[in-house]
């Protein structure tokens, strides 16, 4: 794992063009397991690159942001990932890629894949026909898509 693990940071490099990398911390969840945050913003973490942005923007643009730069908005597959998110959002609230804009309760995540862990606010969902987006805090909340918040990109599978 360890040589597998440094490989891929150096490769990461050099695909990102990014000089510098230096460990973040170790997972609390799992001391085994390092946080990199690159020069340029990026976070690796679990095998996924992730990045918190600076500006807002509505879900659509967010989305839009992250698909052109080859990510999407992130996936959150279960409590570590949502600990982590929490933590590199800050406390502030972030789109991640969760809606229901296709059809109202079929909650979906950008890659077409159903919601099969929950992390909502008591409460939540409660947005009916007019809140179809999702924003993280200290939990999932229902939002219309055209607020505007800071997003968070993941590129996944970085092996």
């Amino acid at each position: 794992f360890g040589l597998c693990h440094n490989l891929c940071i150096h490769i990461l490099k050099m695909q990102l063009k990014i000089q510098f990398a230096i460990p973040f911390e170790n997972s609390p969840e799992n001391p085994s397991i390092q946080i990199w945050v690159f020069t340029d913003g990026w976070i690796y973490y679990q095998f996924s690159l992730y990045y918190v942005s600076n500006e807002t923007k509505n879900w659509t643009e967010s989305r839009r942001y992250c698909t052109e730069r080859g990510t999407d908005l992130v996936i959150i597959n279960n409590k570590e990932e949502q600990d982590f998110v929490k933590k590199i959002s800050r406390g502030t609230q972030t789109w991640i890629g969760l809606s229901d804009i296709f059809e109202e309760s079929k909650w979906k995540w950008v890659d077409g894949s159903a919601l099969n862990f929950r992390f909502w606010l008591v409460d939540e969902p409660r947005g009916k026909m007019v809140e179809n987006c999702v924003v993280t805090h200290v939990g999932w909340v229902d939002y219309p898509c055209t607020s505007v918040f800071k997003w968070i990109s993941e590129k996944i599978n970085i092996k």
